[in-house]
């Protein structure tokens, strides 16, 4: 039986057919234990630790399995801080996951994975005898409220919080350029907006190429899909925050309302909106130069020591570290996220307890994964999928 942290997962035998587990920002209080939750999930916690599994009989693919088993384990955390005043969160679950799965009656242990691959980049301005200018955003902008709010967005703790503040940000700015009027309802002032903004020429940039609309368009799925769905609970469309929609729909537009944001309070409080980056394509070449010809390894070892950014070995410890048997670079997943390593071991049951999963290109570490005593015993396929996101620090903030 595979086991994560003490906790069984499945296994050959096991009755159940899917698993996912997530670690918890704090160890639980006490034992957690619901059973029926979001269409068959039972999930299950023990006090003292930090590790929290939703198990199902029903046998599902990954993104499936991620997305239902999330939402049953945010569904027991409100369950047990009702009941029990308990108040707990899943430590970034978008970010390391385990799933369980059956596929073809076989058994599979698949770790999920996702890290920032940070860059930056500097920009000089010059004259034409080599001398610095001053760069455009060393200039103090004007103060106005929707900075505060921008701000705000920009510290949040997550994407739907982040939304929130940021819009308030563009209802403030809005405000101030195009009031109001006394007999407005809030969606035809907000659309009188954008329209009129779009007609001079503000916001094609954000929309479709070749849109006929832009103002409409951006009305639609700003406003509308977005930020009503996301202020109101009481409609079948509202979003329910953490994972149980897909979380992308809101990534992409908070993408877009920030574009948004930033080209009208530039022009209105005189701050810069441009400088350098790098773009989605850019990124892609630079990790395939990287990470392809050149030989890839996903390494496993019981040893338990948290990761350090100094790391240099799968064990500092200096212990016995074995090697997942294949593992190829997997490409482009969406734009600005490559799966960098993609691993699988068709015998997981010569690995001992693992600990930590090292990930070495040309022999040289580029992360580690820290897990509590995850134990393969029964398993038939054990697979690693390391994906690797842009971050640009230099940029404002788009990843919560």
């Amino acid at each position: 039986m595979a086991s994560i942290d003490g906790i069984n997962l499945g296994g050959n035998g096991s009755a159940a057919n899917t698993a996912v587990a997530c670690n918890l920002r704090r160890p639980l209080a006490k034992d957690l234990s619901f059973i029926g939750i979001n269409d068959g999930w039972s999930v299950i916690g023990n006090s003292g630790k930090s590790t929290l599994i939703a198990t199902n009989e029903k046998i599902m693919g990954a993104p499936e399995a991620k997305q239902a088993g999330i939402t049953a384990l945010m569904e027991a955390l409100d369950l047990v801080c009702v009941a029990h005043n308990i108040n707990n969160n899943l430590a970034n679950a978008t970010e390391q996951c385990t799933l369980f799965l059956t596929e073809n009656g076989q058994s599979i242990v698949e770790m999920e994975l996702t890290a920032d691959w940070k860059i930056s980049v500097q920009m000089d301005i010059r004259t034409q005898n080599g001398n610095n200018l001053r760069a455009p955003q060393d200039q103090q902008p004007r103060w106005h409220k929707s900075l505060r709010y921008y701000r705000l967005s920009q510290i949040s703790s997550d994407i739907y919080e982040a939304y929130r503040n940021l819009y308030l940000a563009f209802e403030s700015l809005a405000e101030t350029l195009l009031p109001r009027t006394k007999v407005e309802r809030e969606g035809a002032w907000i659309r009188r907006v954008f329209m009129q903004l779009a007609a001079n020429g503000s916001l094609s940039e954000f929309a479709p190429d070749g849109h006929r609309y832009p103002g409409e368009y951006l009305f639609g799925i700003l406003y509308e899909k977005t930020r009503c769905n996301l202020f109101h609970s009481r409609t079948p469309e509202a979003f329910t925050p953490y994972y149980s929609i897909d979380i992308s729909k809101v990534t992409r537009a908070y993408d877009t309302l920030l574009g948004v944001w930033r080209k009208i309070a530039g022009a209105t409080l005189g701050f810069f909106n441009g400088g350098a980056v790098v773009t989605y394509g850019g990124y892609k070449r630079m990790l395939e130069n990287a990470l392809t010809n050149v030989p890839l390894q996903v390494q496993v070892t019981t040893d338990d020591t948290p990761p350090e950014h100094a790391d240099t070995a799968t064990s500092p410890k200096g212990l016995a570290v074995l090697e997942l048997s294949r593992c190829d670079f997997g490409g482009e997943v969406s734009p600005g996220l490559i799966l960098g390593f993609s691993a699988m071991e068709s015998d997981p049951k010569r690995f001992p307890e693992i600990n930590r999963i090292g990930l070495l290109a040309n022999s040289i570490l580029h992360g580690v994964c820290h897990i509590k005593k995850l134990v393969l015993d029964d398993i038939d396929t054990f697979k690693v999928r390391a994906m690797f996101r842009l971050e640009q620090p230099d940029l404002p903030r788009t990843r919560f």
